[in-house]
This record gives structure tokens, C-alpha cells and sequence, in this order.
């Protein structure tokens, strides 16, 4: 058996020199990586920036929608009920006005549907950048 040699063979200057070429190619692909990584890091970031504005906007316009329609909806519901109430107590012409009073309060029922719907359809389509103004 050959007994290990104690004084190892220092490295030749052509291995030295094919080391360093490989060690300046694994720099170089680890710097391209790191910046490819930094714009994806960048990108996402700015992604999820313009993903909260619009989610911010949709909350906004939905709030803004909801009280816009509400407030004409009560009172018309109001003013109905109102009515139907004193044809009831005999002081209006209960046949006539009842009708329009059930007319109009079916069209709130139906104004509230759709805002309802209006609602349902703003939370569930998808967002799509540029829309509502939002840009990058």
C-alpha cells in the first residue's frame, strides 16, 4: 500500500487560471441572477401596490354607490309606506293610491335587487389593470 505523500504538489498556474475563469463565470451568473431576482422582487412589489389602489378604489365606489342608492330608495320606500298607511286609516282613496303605493314599492324592492347585484358582480369581476384610471 502507498503511503499518502506529505507534501502535496502545489497547484500548476493552468489550473490556477482555469479555477479563477470558473470562479469569475460563477460570479457572473450570480450577479445576472440577483438582478433578474431584484426586478421580479420590484415588479411583484409594484404589482401588489397597484392591487391595493384598486381594491381600495372598488371599496370606495361601492360605499359611494351603496349610499347614493340607499338614500333615494328610503325615502321613496318611506314615502310610500307613509302613504299606504294613511290610505289605510281611510284618509286617502284606498284603491287607486294602494295600487301606486304597491308600484312603487315593488321598484324600490327592484332598486335594491339591483343594487344588491350591482355589488355582487363589482366583488366578484376580476380586476384588470388601466381600468378605473389605475396605472402603474
Amino acid at each position: 500500500m502507498r503511503r499518502p505523500n506529505p507534501f502535496p504538489v502545489p497547484p500548476s498556474n493552468r489550473a490556477l487560471a482555469e479555477c479563477r475563469h470558473r470562479l469569475r463565470a460563477a460570479v457572473e451568473i450570480l450577479s445576472r441572477a440577483t438582478s433578474v431576482l431584484r426586478e421580479t422582487v420590484e415588479a411583484r412589489d409594484r404589482a401588489i401596490a397597484e392591487l391595493r389602489a384598486a381594491d381600495r378604489a372598488q371599496d370606495t365606489f361601492v360605499v359611494a354607490a351603496a349610499h347614493e342608492l340607499n338614500t333615494p330608495l328610503t325615502a321613496v320606500k318611506g314615502h310610500a309606506q307613509l302613504l299606504r298607511r294613511r290610505a289605510s286609516a281611510g284618509n286617502l282613496d284606498t284603491h287607486g293610491l294602494d295600487r301606486g303605493l304597491a308600484e312603487i314599492d315593488d321598484a324600490a324592492d327592484k332598486l335594491a335587487a339591483q343594487l344588491a347585484a350591482l355589488v355582487a358582480e363589482v366583488e366578484a369581476s376580476p380586476w384588470e389593470p388601466g381600468a378605473n384610471g389605475l396605472t402603474r
